[in-house]
């Protein structure tokens, strides 16, 4: 057993897809429709979820698939608010709810009823497995500001084969928290995990993003990426350059070059469509912009690359810089 649980999933969705089918070729009406999806197709669905780590993804390639077998139903234009569907009766919606709230009620219920087993025994490996479980993790992540052994994407692989991880994920992520004797054992390492798994949608998070691409090299730290002219200006270094100094490069490292350079540059100006926009540093549009840019330009023009403030006065840069 290889803990690959993607022939498990490709086999819920093609259960999912033909009972829909079914269902929305027989001559039920749509409220009967609605009934059987929330009755039976949901619950079978479901059945699984205990044992089977999903992702966002795949719940929310789940929730449009039935929420296309809704709008087909009550003969909806595809075009209709997926949130209409969702939405609570009471609340003028159909109320047909994501499949993530089944999934993250039937992990939950998983992981509190084998540390509540009335079995000691079964309680004591349940406990056993889950802290072995999030020490072996914790010896890689890092908060999301410090330069870690783990990345997101590799971190997130590596959730895959921790079950009881991800069912106290789901727990956490659900807004609860489990509590024993008035403490909450895991909250703190739950809360490094997911720091070096869930970056932050803000500047410092973007310089760990950027951070962890570059770090894939044979660099010391992101200072490695920087050079002075005889003018005594700070420059970042050209795609080319990385390439001829670092080894091999693919174009997610350029870009992370040149998102690099912009952040650098954003006092005075920063270069999206080709309009110089000005900017200060701490304006909360820049991540949005971060994420539109992704020029994979090797050779960016020196005046985009120029760094007009200190690379320390950047938010969550100072930790990549040794």
């Amino acid at each position: 057993m290889d803990l690959d649980w993607s022939h498990q999933h490709k086999r819920m969705t093609s259960n999912l897809q033909a009972k829909l089918d079914g269902l929305l070729a027989s001559y039920a009406s749509p409220r009967q429709v609605m009934s059987i999806i929330a009755t039976a197709i949901i619950p079978s669905l479901a059945y699984a979820f205990p044992v089977t780590p999903c992702n966002a993804a795949k719940l929310k390639q789940w929730d449009t698939l039935i929420v296309q077998a809704v709008k087909k139903t009550w003969r909806l234009m595809r075009c209709a608010p997926t949130s209409m569907i969702m939405e609570d009766t009471s609340a003028f919606g159909l109320g047909s709810p994501s499949i993530a709230v089944e999934y993250h009620a039937r992990t939950a219920e998983a992981l509190i009823t084998s540390l509540e087993h009335t079995s000691t025994r079964h309680k004591n490996i349940t406990r056993g497995l889950l802290n072995a479980q999030l020490e072996e993790l914790m010896k890689d992540a890092k908060p999301h500001n410090i330069q870690g052994a783990a990345t997101p994407k590799s971190l997130k692989k590596r959730l895959h084969c921790n079950l009881r991880t991800c069912q106290l994920l789901s727990v956490h992520s659900s807004k609860l928290h489990l509590v024993l004797n008035g403490d909450e054992p895991y909250l703190t390492a739950l809360n490094s995990i997911t720091g070096t798994i869930f970056i932050p949608h803000n500047l410092a998070g973007w310089v760990t993003c950027v951070a962890h691409q570059l770090l894939d090299l044979k660099i010391n730290g992101l200072q490695d990426l920087l050079q002075l002219d005889t003018q005594g200006n700070l420059y970042v270094i050209d795609g080319s350059t990385l390439t001829h100094c670092f080894g091999p490069t693919q174009p997610r490292h350029i870009i992370a070059l040149n998102r690099l350079a912009a952040i650098l540059n954003i006092n005075l100006t920063y270069t999206h469509d080709d309009q110089l926009v000005p900017q200060d540093i701490l304006d909360p549009e820049i991540p949005f912009q971060l994420q539109r840019y992704k020029n994979k330009d090797p050779k960016l023009p020196i005046d985009d690359r120029k760094a007009n403030r200190s690379p320390t006065s950047v938010p969550g840069l100072s930790a990549f810089l040794t």
